[in-house]
Order: C-alpha cells, then sequence, then structure tokens
C-alpha cells in the first residue's frame, strides 16, 4: 500500500530545514541591506557637496548663506538635486559665506546613531563611530 501525499513528519523537517536557512541567510541580507544604505547616504552628500561648489561658483557663496537648512525639499530645489529622505536626514549649515558642512543623519533601523559628515574642506564622507 503506497500513500499518495505527503505525511505530517515530512512537512516538519521541511518547514524545520528553510528555518534554518532563512536563519542562516539573514544576517548576510541584514549586512547587505546597511551597506547599501550607506552607499547611499555617501553619494547623497558627494553629490550635495558638488552641487554646493556650483551654487558657490555662481552666487559666491555656499547655500544657505547663513544658519543652516534642514528641508530636504528645500535643498534640492535651491542646488538642483533629487535627494531622497527615505533613509537619511540631511542638514546643510553655512558658517561663512566660504564654508559650509553638510550632514546625513540615519532616520531608523540598528544603527539609527549614524551620521556622515562633509564639507567645503572634506571632499569625502566621514562616518561617525556609530556607523558600521
Amino acid at each position: 500500500m503506497y500513500s499518495r501525499g505527503f505525511h505530517l513528519i515530512e512537512m516538519v523537517i521541511v518547514v524545520i530545514i528553510l528555518g534554518v536557512l532563512v536563519g542562516i541567510a539573514m544576517p548576510s541580507y541584514l549586512r547587505s541591506q546597511e551597506r547599501t544604505y550607506t552607499r547611499e547616504a555617501v553619494v547623497g552628500l558627494r553629490l550635495l557637496r558638488a552641487a554646493q561648489m556650483v551654487y558657490q561658483s555662481e552666487f559666491g557663496n555656499f547655500y544657505p548663506g547663513a544658519g543652516g537648512e534642514g528641508n530636504v525639499a528645500d535643498i534640492n530645489t535651491n542646488l538642483r538635486l533629487n535627494l531622497s529622505e527615505n533613509n537619511w536626514d540631511y542638514n546643510i549649515t553655512a558658517s561663512a559665506a566660504n564654508s559650509f558642512t553638510a550632514v546625513a543623519g540615519r532616520q531608523a533601523g540598528a544603527f539609527d546613531a549614524c551620521v556622515y559628515t562633509v564639507s567645503d574642506a572634506i571632499a569625502d564622507p566621514t562616518p561617525n563611530a556609530s556607523c558600521p
């Protein structure tokens, strides 16, 4: 007598094997996702720095002139960018007409204290100690 279906024990074994495989793959997936988020901030800050240099050559000072700007829509409009604010909060502080600092801070996730900084003097974004 042959049975035409799966036994309960066979199904349980398949579910256990799938659970183990997911458990092995999940940390790798999360690391890969975090690297992607990091690249997003680095690329965004490099674009922001390049746009600041263009803005400074056109208007003689860095955006926002004096003070700070944290509204991504205003940053995108004035610097002609298209930064996304899905994973990072961008903020620009101009201390004088010839100096600026731009910061990308992580909004949420395992590394929500992660902050990258770029300025007129520092071309490559530098992370703080909380970044992976």
